[in-house]
């Protein structure tokens, strides 16, 4: 009752903004307008017909008017966004999986107008799609993320027509997945790109490697845009060795984090590798590096910032640990110097390649090994405390390979992770692998 007094008392203010919250269409005294007779019935049968990603259609039944022919006012979140003289409507150009409440009321030439409907919500979809983006040549898409108008940047290479080597490849697309812009880097020879991220400016970062520009064979290759995909700068870093950069996270100071590993490769196998941490200015010149790792073959797949300011890293050491390889974990306080570090695995190989910090502070992981599972690689999943330390961990796959490069938690409290899964014992006839759990790692 107090909030019926409240609309009537602020109901002239309301209509001069043009703001009308929808009302139950009981409170009959509200709508009388200059005198006129009673208010007309309000409409009936109102409902939603279809629903989404982008979308909400609208209908109800047809309304009998004694002047002219029935207008009708739609109303979304408080707010008259549409008049129609048709029994129906579509809301169109919606964010996905977002809430939106509707009302309706109609009124004839003579003035006449009826209270509102009841409040009617409801979401959209969760936007699913599968596109393809790219020529006739090779293109591989290696990272995405979702930017903040509920699209996605997509980063990878691209082969050009009539060049013989890649350059980076950036695409942004709207909430479906079609493609508004895309741009792409480089130079005369190979260039790559392995992560990217929204910055707090509206544009973007990417990280990868190139053969065009800097000191050596390969260097780590950042490349700063506007919120258009042109580029800002662009740097390198590295020496004789050849580097890579596997993430890129912008800093609370403006700068950036990158993550990857530097080493030497003797005919085109590793031969030793250390994980490598860059920390950057707000233009990407280099503020500081630290490499880690001992005499063997050590790599960063993934970098975040922890609430102490420090950062953790995730990826595989053949230096450490019970095997061949084994996950990495390293802690670093907010120079880059080294905490303490963990490794996770069995006698055999354990590579991990995402990691993410979860809501208690503590780090999931994952990857394939081969120690461990039902046969072939299986994904293998860590859960570990805030200090590296294993909480649990869970295996997934059959008899053949199985990989996971990708995981993230959800907001549930489980954690969702991708990568392939091998159909049948022959050369290239994967799949893709999609894995949901709950809190504990475990799927019923």
């Amino acid at each position: 009752m107090t909030s019926r007094i409240f609309i009537a008392l602020a109901l002239g203010f309301l209509l001069i903004t043009g703001f009308v919250a929808c009302d139950s269409g009981s409170n009959l005294s509200e709508n009388y307008d200059n005198g006129n007779v009673l208010p007309l019935a309000t409409p009936s049968g109102f409902t939603v017909t279809s629903i989404s990603s982008s979308q909400i259609d609208l209908s109800w039944t047809a309304s009998t008017v004694d002047s002219g022919v029935p207008v009708y006012a739609i109303y979304r979140d408080g707010l008259q966004i549409a008049t129609t003289a048709n029994n129906s409507y579509s809301d169109v150009e919606l964010m996905p999986n977002t809430e939106y409440c509707y009302c309706i009321s109609v009124s004839d030439t003579a003035g006449n107008k009826s209270p509102q409907t009841n409040e009617l919500c409801v979401s959209t979809l969760v936007a699913t799609f599968i596109k393809t983006f790219g020529g006739e040549l090779r293109d591989h898409g290696f990272c995405v993320q979702e930017t903040s108008d509920g699209g996605y940047i997509l980063t990878g290479q691209t082969k050009l027509d009539g060049n013989e080597y890649s350059d980076v490849y950036l695409i942004k697309t709207d909430s479906n997945g079609n493609e508004v812009w895309s741009q792409t880097f480089g130079g005369l020879s190979q260039e790559e790109s392995y992560s990217v991220r929204e910055t707090s400016d509206g544009g973007y970062i990417i990280a990868g490697i190139t053969y065009s520009y800097g000191a050596g064979a390969n260097d780590i290759y950042l490349i700063k845009t506007d919120s258009g995909g042109n580029e800002v700068w662009s740097q390198t870093f590295g020496g004789p060795l050849m580097d890579y950069a596997r993430s890129v996270l912008e800093t609370p100071d403006g700068g950036y984090i990158v993550a990857g590993f530097t080493g030497i490769f003797i005919q085109g196998k590793p031969s030793m590798l250390d994980v490598l941490l860059i920390k950057t200015d707000s233009n990407g010149n280099e503020v500081w590096s630290q490499t880690y790792g001992g005499s063997g073959l050590d790599r960063g797949y993934d970098v975040e910032q922890t609430s102490d300011g420090g950062y953790v890293i995730g990826g595989y050491t053949t230096s450490y640990g019970a095997g061949e390889s084994d996950f990495y974990l390293i802690k670093t306080d907010s120079n880059g110097n080294e905490v303490w570090s963990r490794t996770f695995g069995g006698s055999s190989s354990d590579n991990a390649f995402s990691m993410e910090i979860t809501s208690d502070g503590g780090y999931i992981l994952v990857g394939k090994t081969d120690s461990y599972g039902a046969g072939g690689d299986d994904v293998y999943l860590v859960k570990t405390d805030p200090d590296g330390n294993e909480v649990w961990s869970r295996t997934f796959g059959g008899t053949l390979d199985d990989n996971a490069l990708f995981v993230i938690e959800t907001s549930d409290g489980g954690f969702i992770m991708t990568g392939y899964t091998e159909v049948k014992d022959v050369e290239d006839d994967d799949d893709i692998y999609l894995i949901k759990t709950d809190s504990d790692g475990y799927v019923y």
